[in-house]
């Protein structure tokens, strides 16, 4: 059961709708995303808006109020969907939040990115969605903290979902974070080269087999520093593209490699980009073009990329943000299937429980220690002691170095000739 107070919902792939309004007598493009939101009008324009961006849907599904059925539920059920493969939530708060880990991983494993989208961040924000879904919107760090535990992506707008999208839809994913920038235009790469490290990136220094080839390319006043400025010449030597593209790609320090083709257009842009196609291809590499060209005469070329499975973006600083999702979503794998081999401790211990259930005040310091202990968590090491020679003992097992001579306490105070008096 949805809602209340919700839409409607799409199913691209079965080719139906069941709601009301303009938006659920539409086409949309068919693809991998299913999407949830719980703004109906608002999560039908963020469909439309992704729509026209070229992502395709599998579903669509406005949850509302979400009395029953949840944004989480949601993620859950289409994590074990074989026709998607992304899911997308919009949401404004979480009434079953304690799952988001648990969500978060489960699609994980199921090798299935999740963009979220969450609102109601800041007071006024909270506010409004409060009284807009009846969602409290929570402490924005804390909802961070369980995002990066779950691998969940983070969106903060339709085109920044976009762009992330578009690259964890390509056929190839990274290995790695390390990212080689080719660029006909300096100012570019040195943009491109800005908003990696924000985004998780580094840009390594090439080997010095792979440089001594691009010297036997490119003309003496290229750049051969990673961003690799092959300079405008390139444009009159498409072959010598081709070769460069080919060598730092294949370099064992590179895990991706971003190429620059600034506004270049007409035939010349079309043969660039086949270039640029045919070196995707040929390699498990992910390769993503940052190009603004004419459309009318370069739509060619921009088929030819999106045929070879490259994103393509119209800036540096988007194909920067399509980068960095890619490599976040890869950590993200990796860290779930690292934690996957871990060996499972037994924590279950009845009494201690009973003992949180039923407290109703704080646990002292002592009684949270010997909770922790008891769950195998390592805490430091105490002992209540009765006398000064106790004291001693203790410390002395404990593993402090002791080197005190106790005083019997019955000895009367001292003064020195410094008036300084010492308790014994």
């Amino acid at each position: 059961m949805m809602g209340p107070n919700c839409q409607g919902m799409i199913s691209v792939g079965q080719g139906f709708s069941l709601g009301f309004g303009a938006p659920y007598g539409l086409r949309y493009r068919k693809g991998l995303i299913s999407m949830s939101s719980q703004s109906g009008a608002w999560g039908n324009t963020v469909l439309m808006l992704a729509n026209d961006s070229g992502l395709g849907f599998q579903h669509y599904q406005s949850t509302g109020n979400e009395a029953q059925t949840t944004s989480l539920d949601l993620v859950q059920a289409w994590a074990d969907d074989p026709q998607t493969g992304m899911v997308v939530s919009y949401v404004e708060g979480f009434k079953d939040a304690h799952r988001i880990v648990d969500v978060g991983r489960h699609i994980l494993r199921a090798g299935k990115p999740w963009l979220l989208w969450k609102v109601g961040t800041s007071e006024a924000g909270a506010r409004a969605a409060a009284s807009h879904t009846a969602n409290l919107g929570g402490d924005a760090a804390l909802y961070q903290a369980a995002f990066a535990q779950a691998g969940a992506i983070e969106v903060t707008d339709v085109q920044d979902l976009a762009d992330r999208a578009l690259a964890l839809l390509s056929p190839r994913q990274p290995t790695g974070p390390r990212v080689a920038v080719v660029t006909l235009s300096g100012g570019a790469g040195v943009l491109l080269a800005d908003h990696c490290a924000p985004a998780g990136l580094v840009l390594p220094p090439l080997s010095e087999t792979t440089l001594e080839a691009l010297r036997q390319v490119l003309p003496p006043y290229a750049g051969l520093h990673n961003p690799i400025d092959v300079t405008g010449n390139i444009i009159a030597q498409e072959d010598k593209l081709i070769t460069s593209l080919r060598l730092i790609v294949n370099d064992p320090a590179v895990d991706m490699m971003a190429v620059c083709l600034a506004a270049v257009s007409g035939p010349v842009g079309i043969r660039l980009a086949q270039w640029v196609a045919e070196v995707a291809q040929a390699t498990d590499k992910p390769v993503l073009v940052s190009w603004t060209a004419d459309t009318a005469t370069t739509q060619a070329g921009y088929d030819a990329l999106l045929e070879a499975g490259v994103p393509r973006y119209d800036t540096p600083v988007r194909c920067a943000t399509g980068m960095g999702a890619m490599w976040q979503f890869v950590a993200a794998c990796s860290r779930e299937a690292e934690r996957a081999r871990e060996p499972m401790l037994n924590c279950s211990r009845p009494l201690r429980r009973q003992q949180l259930a039923t407290a109703h005040k704080d646990l002292t310091e002592y009684e949270a220690k010997q909770l922790l202990a008891d769950y195998g968590l390592p805490v430091t090491a105490e002992a209540l002691a009765h006398s000064a020679d106790e004291a001693v003992q203790q410390a002395a097992a404990i593993g402090f170095p002791v080197a005190l001579k106790v005083v019997s306490p019955d000895i009367a105070h001292k003064t020195e000739a410094g008036g300084c008096a010492h308790r014994p």
